[in-house]
Order: structure tokens, then sequence, then C-alpha cells
């Protein structure tokens, strides 16, 4: 077992951390970040090994989250972490 965020530690995302992405159409996404064991994206929990929850470890609010697959490029806003 991994201990959750403490609340000073919601400042920044971290494993445990739940975020509130806003992609460029004004879709809210909600997830859960998690050890890959623990994983399943149709629950919103992403594995921290995963393109986007690398990405979003250590990030801020209102910082945006940009990757690219083979086929498209996805760009997200951070606008919420519990």
């Amino acid at each position: 077992a991994k201990p959750l965020p403490r609340k000073r530690d919601t400042l920044k995302v971290a494993l445990g951390s739940a975020v509130d992405l806003i992609d460029s159409h004004g879709r809210l996404f909600r997830y859960t970040i998690v050890d890959s064991i623990e994983a399943n994206p149709s629950d919103g929990r992403i594995s921290a090994d995963s393109p986007i929850g690398k990405n979003l470890l250590g990030r801020k609010l209102n910082d945006s989250i940009n990757w690219s697959t083979r086929y498209n490029y996805s760009n997200l806003k951070l606008v919420g972490i519990s």
C-alpha cells in the first residue's frame, strides 16, 4: 500500500492524486493516478507509467499537458488536483 497525498501535496500531481483536465473542446475528464497494477482507464484510474500519467506527475494547476501518438496530438489543461 502506498500513502495518499497529504493536503500540501495537492499543489502538485502525485501518485494517488485525482486530477481534472479540460481538452481543447471544453470536455472535462477526471482521472486518478495509480500504480500500473491498479490501472483501469474505463474507471478513470490511469497508470503513472502511461504517457499521460508520466506527463501529469509533478504538474501544478493550470499547467498544459501535451503528448502525441502516431496519429494525433493532444493538449489538456490541468484545472483541479485533489
